[in-house]
């Protein structure tokens, strides 16, 4: 198979998110003229309505991102996630958009002269919905492809050693749910937050101020994204002692995360400032829960397994230090006249 599985794989795949993220930007275009009328209602106001159908083009550029990524340092666990997840998620979310959406029509009965605007979404809403199941389907079965040349490239760039391949594999998993949550979780805050604007400002708070709520919200958001992934990436970047306090500190931000995302799952379906964006906050809750489950199982994995004597970090340090082509010969025992085969391929390098 070789790399060319990846460009198999990748290429098709930037033409589905431009494909899908310009329905989506159609969606976006119609639904934002459907809610103008209502943006000073309350919490059924176009802010709210625009920041869930943006965050699917959001997520369009983040997988692109990701699929780049992959290729580039020819991560083939991160490769399968990706069209995995994301294709999942992007069906997932598009069928929880259509509720929406329908509710949305039926429930603003003071937009009567602009259902057009959604009529003209949902035909769109509906390809998109059958476009995604299908490079589902057929990108899952390539996925399964790249699996199988998952371990034959570890094995080509480090030997056969059965512990460096678990170690690279338990590595490979952590940093990829250290990559996956952060956009679940920066949907979950801007979903909250524009919420929380939306109904403040129709209740006519004398105390909300955008300048005093949004900046000092993003800034914490921006550092708290970027001490999140330092402290997950240089945990198994560095050596002992340091790697086991800052594995130390991730984990207990990761278990922190996972506490406060439960609370606020309850809280998500008990008040009613988050009725219209209820299905999808519970989505993106979700699923953080569970990749917050999976980043302290595999970050757990490998301080039990894979710290002690900075093994991990001597690995890792091997692949970096190891970017030239490695070359390999077989020889076809079938061929009597001694005609070989030559493999070449370039190590794995990780990120």
């Amino acid at each position: 198979m070789g790399d060319d599985i990846y460009d198999t794989l990748l290429d098709p795949r930037q033409a589905h998110l431009a494909l899908i993220g310009s329905f989506q930007g159609f969606i976006l275009f119609e639904v934002y003229w459907f809610t103008i009328p209502s943006w000073n209602t309350g919490l059924g106001s176009g802010g709210v309505v625009i920041v869930y159908c943006s965050l699917l083009i959001i997520a369009q550029f983040f997988a692109a991102a990701f699929a780049w990524d992959a290729q580039i340092h020819k991560n083939a666990l991160q490769v399968i996630f990706n069209v995995g997840v994301f294709n999942l998620g992007s069906f997932v979310y598009s069928l929880i958009q259509l509720k929406q959406l329908t509710d949305l029509r039926t429930g603003l009965t003071g937009n009567s002269g602009n259902v057009q605007y959604i009529d003209a979404a949902l035909p769109v809403l509906y390809a998109q919905i059958a476009f995604t199941f299908v490079f589902f389907v057929a990108q899952s079965y390539i996925a399964y492809l790249v699996w199988q040349e998952y371990g034959w490239s570890i094995w080509m760039a480090h030997g056969a050693s059965l512990r460096k391949r678990a170690t690279l594999q338990r590595y490979h998993f952590f940093i990829l749910f250290l990559k996956l949550n952060i956009f679940f979780l920066l949907g979950i805050v801007l979903q909250v937050f524009v919420a929380e604007y939306w109904q403040a400002k129709w209740k006519n708070s004398t105390t909300f101020s955008l300048r005093t709520v949004l900046i000092p919200t993003l800034v914490i958001l921006f550092l708290g994204m970027i001490l999140w992934y330092i402290l997950g990436y240089y945990s198994t970047h560095t050596q002992s002692p340091v790697n086991y306090a800052l594995m130390g500190s991730y984990l207990f931000l990761c278990a922190i995360n996972f506490v406060a995302i439960g609370i606020m799952l309850v809280l998500f379906n008990t008040s009613t400032d988050f009725v219209i964006t209820r299905d999808f906050l519970n989505f993106f809750a979700v699923v953080s829960c569970l990749f917050s489950i999976a980043t302290i199982a595999w970050g757990a994995l490998l301080v039990i397994l894979d710290f002690e004597g900075d093994w991990l970090f001597s690995v890792l340090r091997g692949l970096d230090y190891s970017r030239t082509p490695t070359s390999f010969v077989r020889v076809d025992p079938e061929k009597r006249d001694g005609v070989s085969v030559e493999l070449k391929r370039s190590r794995t390098v990780l990120d």
